[in-house]
């Protein structure tokens, strides 16, 4: 089941929930963001670190709502957690928000944790496996399944607490009712998918708390209510811990994907024997499980609520008469092993440089892309899961080439100042124009030591942008255009000096040829007039069209 999927409109690229994935599900491969379920163990790692929301989960909280109105009855298999979840002074206000909803009946998931417990305990009698595996998060078998098949043995082939609560109620209150487990855990959808009608829908408390929100209902000013079954103490503390145990094996909490890799690695190379492992994905178990509602606290002071509330039950709010009774606990485990396709040296090496990484010191394993060296990256590169241009040192060092060969190359003279007009960065065309003093950088001198124009103030001055000003340099006898870009981020200023000296210069040439010209047309006006006149006058004759015809060509060369 594809428990999540990407928004290719939302996702910026960032690479964080690939980071973060433990078993790196998640491939960027082209313009493909993909999520490969056999890879993925639905721990939803990377649906809590996207800050784009771009990783949309499974929508189950339709199909509570249909059932809700519906005549079905509805019951809620709350999971332990709930306890520290929630900020409120008594727990079982959420009881009564939950009815105020329209669930019919709210019970507590301890109950299958207590029916599963004594299922353990009946197992790790007969188990004959050097080390046993508890099988309670469903992240952590779907890690062993995928990713440490031989140690499927090792499991204890026992439902979940949630599976096992499923049972139980749909044995109570019959087949056709609707359950609906609410937890903290999003790989719970998917076990109730497999779980064959034991669970019907699976809210997390993030979800929950968004729907109380979204109808305006307050937790802390609800009047408790009381559950309709409760769990037992050793259920309600299995967020804490299931401690299974006897004479053959010693129990082991361990948390956190990372530890949990390591001593299944231990188990596969022999180095520890006669163990009760419990594996819980997320550091901090349950109470720390990635759908909790948004808190700043940490988990450690929602250990320390559970912990607390457990002090304080009464002897009505704990079940001891929880019976296994007729239910099928069994569960059956699967080999779901992951291929990876191996590059030779060869292919890696060509992968490798590709990547500029070309000897061992190039590989600088920052685990910006995702994977914790360079080396792995290109075997996902090899596997079609990432790009080579995904690797920010390559990146970084592509912008830079391009920028500098843009820079530096560019016919214009450009330079970077700061708040104070203090020259920060120049290019070479800008030292060539202005550093007439040779051997002394720019960088570290106010703008007005290289240029004098009397408009540097206003060249110059801050919020402002300049576009095409003309300015004329004394000292180098050189006309500009002068254009400004003022960066408020940085506050700072980027000005590009074009030289129009020559085209200036030519202009200025131009004018003067066209001043001769008419200085020389004039004195060949006045003299060609005076000749006509004298002709005129023997001949009786007027001159007046022919000196209209003279100052037409007089103005038409001013004119030009």
């Amino acid at each position: 089941m594809n428990l999540i999927r990407i928004n290719k409109n939302l996702c910026d690229n960032c690479f964080k929930c690939l980071r973060v994935c433990p078993t790196k599900a998640i491939k960027f491969h082209n313009n493909e963001r993909i999520i490969d379920d056999d890879m993925c163990i639905k721990c939803g790692l990377c649906h809590s670190q996207c800050s784009q929301n771009a990783l949309e989960v499974v929508d189950q909280y339709s199909v509570v709502k249909s059932a809700i109105a519906s005549a079905k009855k509805t019951v809620v298999s709350l999971a332990p957690s709930y306890v520290s979840a929630f900020d409120i002074d008594k727990p079982y206000k959420i009881v009564a928000a939950l009815k105020e909803i329209g669930f019919d009946y709210v019970e507590e998931t301890s109950i299958g944790a207590e029916i599963v417990y004594k299922k353990y305990s009946e197992e790790i009698k007969k188990s004959t496996t050097p080390n046993v595996i508890t099988t309670c998060c469903p992240s952590a078998t779907y890690l062993v399944e995928s990713h440490y098949p031989n140690l499927i043995d090792s499991m204890l082939k026992v439902v979940s607490p949630m599976t096992a609560h499923g049972k139980d109620i749909k044995r109570r209150y019959g087949d056709d009712c609707f359950v609906v487990f609410i937890g903290p855990c999003l790989a719970k959808i998917v076990e109730a998918h497999e779980s064959a009608g034991d669970v019907d829908a699976v809210l997390t408390f993030a979800q929950l708390d968004d729907w109380l929100k979204a109808k305006n209902i307050d937790l802390q000013s609800q009047t408790p209510v009381p559950c309709d079954r409760y769990g037992s103490l050793t259920g309600k503390a299995f967020p804490l811990g299931c401690v299974v145990e006897n004479e053959k094996y010693q129990y082991l909490h361990v948390d956190g994907i990372e530890n949990c890799k390591k001593i299944l690695d231990d188990i596969i190379m022999q180095r520890v024997s006669g163990l009760s492992i419990e594996l819980n994905i997320c550091e901090g178990s349950c109470i720390n499980g990635p759908e909790m509602p948004v808190s700043e606290e940490s988990h450690y002071v929602k250990k320390l609520r559970m912990q607390k509330h457990l002090k304080t039950l009464s002897q009505r709010e704990i079940n001891t008469d929880i019976m296994i009774n007729d239910l099928d606990l069994t569960r059956v485990f699967h080999r779901r092993d992951i291929r990876t396709n191996m590059p030779t040296e060869e292919e890696l090496n060509a992968i490798l440089r590709k990547m500029r990484k070309y000897s061992e010191k190039d590989q600088l394993n920052c685990g910006a892309c995702g994977y914790d060296t360079c080396v792995n990256k290109a075997i996902s590169v090899f596997n079609e899961a990432s790009n080579c241009t995904d690797c920010m040192p390559y990146l970084r060092e592509i912008a830079e080439e391009e920028h500098s060969l843009l820079i530096e190359n560019s016919p214009n003279g450009i330079c970077v100042l700061d708040a104070e007009n203090i020259v920060k960065l120049t290019n070479p065309k800008f030292d060539l124009l202005f550093n007439r003093i040779n051997g002394i950088s720019s960088v570290g001198l106010p703008i007005d030591f290289m240029v004098s124009s009397d408009e540097i103030d206003t060249l110059f001055s801050k919020g402002k942008n300049i576009s095409s000003k003309k300015i004329y340099e004394k000292a180098l006898d050189k006309y500009f255009l002068v254009n400004t870009i003022h960066d408020s981020t940085k506050n700072q200023t980027i000005v590009f000096f074009t030289d129009i000296s020559s085209h200036e210069k030519n202009k200025m040439e131009l004018e003067r040829m066209k001043q001769d010209t008419l200085e020389k047309t004039s004195e060949v006006i006045y003299k060609q007039m005076r000749v006509v006149q004298k002709i005129a006058g023997l001949l009786g004759e007027t001159t007046a069209e022919t000196k209209m015809s003279l100052n037409e060509l007089r103005d038409l060369i001013i004119r030009e």
